[in-house]
């Protein structure tokens, strides 16, 4: 989460969107032949409103956020449309317009001694910043595998699953209703005394700012955006 003004030049990425306040109408199904309400057919959306201030004192005391996206080619590498210029267009299921700003910076590295310290402690924490699709619910699997790599998972924290749907644009209707791991699940993973310091690095970057869910559609929807911590 980022404010445009700081968009030409950003020093660290502002990460998590929970403060930000949400906005929930409520709408009714309009038959078109008689423009009249449809029976029963009262329902509400909801979506998260990117300001924070004082809105009826003045424009200039509100705080204006914005969504960071990253996209990758087949290939798992950085890819931006080499035409692509920004501008209005629209965003999501519901078409909202938004304001497009293309942008040079990366997602955020890691400290710098965050690696050589899983290396040496041979054990991490997985944190998700998106909710996960996982085979087994709430769990990636426990001989789990990333860059070639294997790691053990020893613990997890997680809270209450996160219900999901969405809008298939291709079918034009809505999406099967998903479980998944919420946003700020973590897992403990150790390696084993055979697993050497070169493997262990591999298996972070194969997972740091990486998509961990277990299917390849849902890492391409953004599903279990995932960094790394110690523990």
């Amino acid at each position: 989460m980022l404010e445009p003004d700081k968009l030409t030049g950003i020093a660290d990425l502002e990460l998590g969107i929970a403060s930000l306040p949400r906005n929930v109408r409520t709408h009714v199904s309009i038959v078109a032949q008689t423009q009249t309400a449809r029976e029963g057919a009262l329902f509400q959306t909801s979506g998260l409103e990117f300001a924070q201030g004082d809105h009826q004192l003045s424009l200039a005391n509100i705080r204006h956020f914005a969504l960071a996206a990253a996209f990758e080619d087949a290939n798992g590498q950085p890819y931006t449309p080499p035409h692509f210029t920004g501008g209005l267009a629209p965003l999501g299921g519901e078409r909202r317009i938004a304001r497009w700003v293309r942008i040079d910076h990366t997602l955020p590295k890691p400290p710098p001694t965050l690696v050589e310290r899983i290396k040496t402690d041979r054990k991490a924490r997985v944190i998700l910043l998106s909710p996960a699709h996982f085979t087994d619910g709430y769990r990636p699997p426990i001989e789990w595998q990333r860059g070639g790599v294997t790691a053990k998972l020893q613990a997890a924290a997680v809270p209450r699953a996160q219900v999901i749907s969405g809008w298939d644009l291709a079918k034009n209707k809505p999406k099967e209703t998903r479980r998944l791991a919420s946003a700020g699940s973590v897992y403990f993973v150790c390696w084993s005394d055979e697993t050497n310091g070169e493997e262990i690095e591999r298996w972070f970057w194969a997972t740091w700012m990486r998509n961990v869910s277990d299917d390849e559609q849902a890492c391409r929807d953004g599903f279990g955006l995932a960094v790394l911590g110690v523990w």
